[in-house]
C-alpha cells in the first residue's frame, strides 16, 4: 500500500485546503498533520493506525511543501486571489498545482522555496502572468543559491559585469547577456550585462516587495520583458 495518494490527489487536496478559511490554523501543526491533510486518505489511515513510516526524501518534500504554502498564502486574501484565478475551471487549477508540485520537488534550498513563494504571491496579485511565473519558477529550480545571491548583490550594477564563475553560470540561464565589440585586428572585447529577465527574478522572487522597485498589475510577458 502506498503511503500517499497520486500527484493529482495531492494537487486536489491543496486546492481544497487553500479554499478553506481554516487553512491559517495549520500554521503551527506538526508535519504529520500536514501530510495527513495534503497527502490524501491513504496517509491519514497510516497516521491514525500509528504506522507513520516515512523516508528522508518524503520528509524533505513535505517540509518544503509546508514552507511554500505558508509563504504563499500569508492571509485569506491570498487564498481568495488564487480561487478567483481559477473560479471557472477547477481542473485547470489542479493542473496548475501539479506543475507547482513538480517544480517544488526539485528545488534544493529553503531560501529558494521562499523566493518561489514570493513569485507565487506576485502571480496572485497579477503583477506577472502565468508564462512568466513558470519561467521564473524554472530558473529558481535550476539556478544554485550562490548564483542567485550574486545576482541580488549586483543587480543594480548597470555597467559591465566581470567574467567569473557566477556571470558564466547566469549566462546559461538567460540572466546575463554577452556581446562583443569590434577590436583592432579582429579581436573583440567581451561585454556582460544583466538581462531584463534577471531583474524580474530579483523583483518578483528574491527581493519581492523591495522599495527599490515600483509594482503594478502587469499581466503580459511582453510588458515586462
Amino acid at each position: 500500500m502506498k503511503l500517499f495518494g497520486g500527484i493529482k490527489d495531492i494537487a486536489n487536496n491543496i486546492v481544497i485546503a487553500t479554499k478553506s478559511k481554516e487553512f491559517k490554523d495549520f500554521k503551527d501543526k506538526s508535519l504529520e498533520i500536514w501530510i495527513g491533510t495534503i497527502g490524501g486518505p491513504v496517509s491519514e489511515q497510516f497516521i491514525e493506525a500509528g504506522k507513520f513510516i516515512i523516508s528522508v526524501s518524503d520528509i524533505i518534500f513535505w517540509d518544503k511543501m509546508k514552507r511554500f504554502l505558508l509563504g504563499t498564502y500569508i492571509d485569506y486574501e491570498a487564498q481568495i486571489n488564487m480561487s478567483a484565478k481559477f473560479s471557472r475551471d477547477n481542473e485547470d487549477w489542479i493542473d496548475f498545482t501539479k506543475r507547482q508540485i513538480h517544480i517544488l520537488n526539485e528545488i534544493d534550498d529553503d531560501i529558494k522555496i521562499d523566493y518561489y513563494a514570493n513569485c507565487t504571491r506576485a502571480f496572485l496579485l497579477e503583477m506577472i502572468d502565468k508564462p512568466l511565473y513558470f519561467k521564473l519558477a524554472t530558473i529558481l529550480k535550476s539556478t544554485v543559491r550562490e548564483d542567485l545571491d550574486y545576482l541580488a548583490k549586483n543587480i543594480d550594477n548597470k555597467g559591465q559585469l566581470p567574467y567569473n564563475i557566477y556571470s558564466l553560470s547566469l549566462t546559461q540561464h538567460g540572466l546575463v547577456s554577452v556581446s562583443y565589440s569590434s577590436g583592432y585586428g579582429g579581436t573583440g572585447k567581451r561585454h556582460q550585462n544583466f538581462t531584463p529577465l534577471a531583474e524580474c527574478v530579483d523583483k518578483f522572487a528574491i527581493n519581492f516587495g523591495s522599495d527599490r522597485y515600483t509594482y503594478g498589475c502587469l499581466t503580459e510577458l511582453e510588458k515586462i520583458l
